[in-house]
């Protein structure tokens, strides 16, 4: 994640919204998801606060904006994403030891396969159903493991880095990532919009600077599980 302006954002959220209509059910989502939280005494003079993720240290000490990293004094946890590249059949994933998650590094390829390059560029990423990529995910071997699955809207959200716009990603972990100026970057999560009976997903999407539906507070959204969207898939709780 983009640390410090992560920290904002999560502060800004339970007051701004994504879409007028869903900031909500965002909220709820990650609520039902049951996220374990964590607690953070911000200030001296300020009480402590719960938050959805564990807060990672930046290394920043300075207060440069308000509920930025310099503002939390107990961030134990380095940010640390690990590349681990050619694991298994020249397999590439990232572990993050925060969230304890690893993640295929690359996009979903044609023909329900992962990429096994080093830098994405093996193939043609592939535009999924919410049902397929649940599937694909399922049902993939890669790196060693099978135990792989689509990721929930809040394990996706925590990849999203404010630092970066198009994509909103690290590409240097996430090389290839779409959302690149001018192109869609939507990528799909498990999570249903407020319940499981109806067929709107979640999803979030990387592109976050392109016309007038894409602000870095509008980036998470609904689409249809019959929409055709893109897959990175994780492991791990």
């Amino acid at each position: 994640m983009g640390y410090m302006k992560f920290l904002l954002f999560i502060s800004l959220v339970t007051s701004l919204s994504f879409m007028k209509c869903t900031s909500d059910n965002f909220l709820d989502t990650m609520k039902m998801e049951n996220i374990k939280t964590s607690t953070y005494t911000i200030t001296e003079d300020q009480p402590e606060r719960s938050v959805y993720y564990k807060i990672s240290d930046s290394g920043q000490s300075n207060v440069q904006t308000r509920f930025d990293d310099g503002d939390y004094p107990n961030t134990p946890y380095p940010i640390t994403l690990e590349i681990k590249n050619n694991i298994f059949n020249n397999d590439d994933i990232v572990a993050d030891h925060i969230s304890n998650l690893i993640w295929t590094k690359c996009t979903a390829l044609e023909n329900n396969i992962m990429d096994t390059d080093d830098q994405c560029l093996g193939g043609t990423h592939e535009l999924y159903t919410w049902d397929e990529g649940m599937s694909l995910c399922t049902s993939l071997v890669y790196g060693g493991y099978d135990d792989w699955r689509m990721p929930t809207l809040t394990e996706l959200f925590s990849l999203v880095n404010f630092d970066y716009t198009a994509p909103a990603i690290d590409s240097a972990v996430f090389p290839n990532t779409e959302g690149t100026p001018g192109n869609d970057g939507m990528y799909w999560g498990t999570t249903s919009y407020k319940d499981t009976t109806t067929n709107l997903k979640w999803h979030i999407n990387f592109n976050t600077v392109d016309g007038p539906n894409y602000s870095a507070l509008m980036f998470v959204n609904i689409s249809n599980s019959f929409d055709r969207l893109y897959l990175r898939c994780v492991r791990g709780k």
